[in-house]
């Protein structure tokens, strides 16, 4: 009896001694640092919101009391304008038609979760503790250098609620349809819908050309665009055999389609949906999620 109550005392002065040497827990001791500046912050601007589990804040500024306002839902795809700030209103950066699902995740773990506070054409303002955003990293956006673990601010105002895949599919059909009314006239090229996500216009036709074969070297220029505002985010020269081409080789599936129906000598514009282009994820630090996008080709050869 004595040897056990003499084993239960030395491993209660164990814990006692691992305790005293690790200190507190940091993720803890941060989280209770990044509540305090919340908590100071709304009641120094009088903010009338809710605070999460997760120590994320949430103030709703602009609300739809109608019987049909649309709930956000994680499985929906949910279009939105923001603004980014850090707490002393220095801003960060800011973006329209920003869009993204709340079950795959945003560019920050604090949007995700408070998106699903806020129905669709709702205002709302979160404050996000170091772990939903930058979390202990020094990071640089734009101009701004943001130390580690610092608490921000975003602004957001909810455009559009979708409901899933075929929904957000359709909006960027017409998103296509309408930027090729715009920018370029369907009557003064050939045009070919190889699917309802891949549209091919031909710019310049060359009937004699080689329709590409699987293992001869090809040699295509192209330059890759966004249909929302028809910027530029990648251009290059590529050299390959044909059947080596594979979407996870960092081209998407609808341009290899395309270039399925391309002739050598041709110069054209494949038109993709982000559901045969790079999908719900994007392009880390390129391309956001769900980008409608299309491909210049200026050259073609074998």
């Amino acid at each position: 009896m004595n040897r056990l109550i003499l084993q239960i005392l030395w491993f209660f002065v164990l814990c006692v001694t691992l305790s005293s040497c690790l200190g507190d827990d940091p993720f803890q001791k941060q989280k209770q640092l990044d509540s305090e500046v919340i908590n100071g912050y709304v009641a120094t601007n009088n903010l009338k919101g809710i605070t999460t589990n997760s120590g994320l804040f949430y103030a709703i500024t602009f609300a739809d009391t109608g019987r049909n306002a649309v709930k956000t839902l994680s499985s929906n795809i949910v279009e939105i304008s923001y603004d980014l700030y850090t707490l002393d209103d220095k801003k960060i950066t800011s973006q329209t038609n920003y869009v993204f699902k709340p079950a795959t995740g945003s560019f920050f773990a604090g949007l995700s979760e408070g998106i699903l506070f806020v129905k669709n054409k709702e205002k709302a303002t979160f404050l996000l503790p170091s772990s939903l955003a930058l979390g202990n990293n020094l990071t640089k956006l734009g101009n701004v250098s943001i130390p580690p673990n610092t608490v921000l601010r975003l602004d957001v105002t909810v455009i559009a609620v979708r409901k899933d895949e075929a929904e957000q599919e359709a909006k960027e059909r017409q998103d296509i349809e309408r930027y090729m009314a715009n920018t370029r006239p369907v009557q003064t090229a050939t045009r070919d819908t190889l699917e309802k996500t891949v549209v091919y216009v031909r710019k310049q036709a060359n009937p004699t050309g080689l329709l590409l074969k699987d293992k001869t070297e090809t040699t295509i220029e192209y330059s890759a665009k966004r249909v929302a505002d028809g910027s530029e985010f990648r251009k290059e020269t590529l050299v390959f055999e044909y059947n080596t081409l594979v979407p996870n080789g960092g081209l998407p599936s609808g341009l290899i389609t395309g270039l399925r129906f391309m002739r050598t000598g041709e110069t054209g514009t494949i038109y993709l949906t982000s559901s045969r282009a790079f999908r719900d994820v994007g392009i880390n630090g390129v391309l956001a999620p769900y980008s409608t996008i299309f491909y210049e080709i200026t050259s073609i050869k074998q």
